[in-house]
């Protein structure tokens, strides 16, 4: 993300402020920026004395603020980062501060998964004096073309069934992405292009037998590839659990509405729409032509059903298994 980028390179031009909120959906890019005030704002022996770590849940404002409002130790400046803010009790009990930080004081704070709200005191007395970092999540579309710019800065490249392949198995969480992608370029040996055969070996999957390669089957109506999967599924039941295939269904069918409901006329259109990847394109246009609106709601239905009964509701065992196998035969006859 470029914003994240921007931070980290005016921190190293030396324009750093007194307090930095990082905030939002995607965890990736807060714990960059945090990394760079962990590791380079402070030289070692300045850490000592003036970098401090707290955890959200273990304090309170009152004790925080004290320690924001003294001054650093045989330095210019003292760093204390607040992880886990979303979970501080009494993290309104801040705004003081906010109101008037301290200069030599860099204060920053991780945010996950929520957002303070523009609104509120708190956020306008931040954008103020310091810097409003806001993380979110890539859409699933967008996914793909990040992997591709982060391969390409390691002097690598990486096929686009490898990327569906990741994609499909640690959806749109960056930092999974990362650590599978830097384990694979630390070990990358002949070839520059990462294949499908390594991206298998690294995250444990088949990539003739996997969710993805079932979901592409549904969408053709292909019988025999599709039972031929779920027989490797039984053999292999870590390879295909159900809360991820019933997850898996639903995101496929669920666009598969959206493409009758909105009936998009080109592959530009149809990546907009679905907001995937394009190379997903040739395979949700099948799927539109093998399934009408009417079967794609009653696929809907019917996987929404088997989600429930593995979970234990309706059903008198629990046999993934056999669950699966049912759930692919009225999809494909309905």
């Amino acid at each position: 993300m470029k914003e994240a980028q921007k931070i980290i390179e005016s921190l190293r031009k030396g324009d750093v402020r007194p307090v930095y909120l990082l905030q939002g959906d995607e965890p990736y890019y807060i714990d960059q920026i945090t990394d760079y005030f962990e590791t380079q704002l402070l030289d070692e022996s300045e850490k000592s004395f003036n970098f401090h770590l707290f955890y959200g849940q273990d304090l309170d404002a009152t004790s925080l603020i004290e320690r924001l409002r003294s001054f650093p130790m045989m330095g210019q400046r003292q760093v204390i980062i607040l992880k886990e803010a979303q979970q501080m009790r009494t993290f309104k009990g801040l705004e003081p501060y906010f109101e008037n930080p301290v200069a030599s004081t860099v204060f920053v704070i991780n945010y996950k998964g929520k957002k303070i709200a523009k609104n509120t005191k708190i956020y306008k007395h931040i954008a103020k004096h310091g810097v409003v970092f806001n993380s979110q999540r890539l859409y699933e579309n967008q996914v793909p073309g990040w992997i591709g710019q982060y391969v390409a800065e390691k002097g690598l490249e990486i096929s686009p069934k490898a990327t569906a392949l990741l994609l499909e198995y640690l959806g749109t969480d960056l930092s999974k992405i990362i650590n599978s992608l830097e384990k694979l370029t630390i070990n990358k040996e002949g070839t520059s292009v990462i294949s499908e055969e390594e991206i298998e070996a690294q995250v444990g999957i088949s990539k003739d037998y996997n969710v993805f390669e079932l979901g592409n089957a549904l969408l053709s109506r292909d019988v025999a590839r599709a039972f031929r999967i779920i027989r490797y599924f039984k053999a292999n039941p870590k390879a295909g659990p159900m809360p991820v295939i019933t997850a898996s269904f639903y995101m496929l069918y669920s666009k598969l509405l959206l493409w009758h409901r909105y009936r998009p006329s080109g592959s530009s259109d149809i990546v907009k729409l679905l907001k995937i990847s394009p190379y997903y394109t040739n395979d949700y246009k099948r799927g539109a032509s093998n399934y009408n609106e009417s079967q794609v709601r009653k696929a809907i239905e019917i996987i929404a059903a088997y989600d429930l009964k593995s979970k234990g509701v309706d059903v008198a065992e629990n046999n993934d298994g056999a669950l699966l196998q049912e759930l692919t035969y009225k999809i494909l006859n309905v």
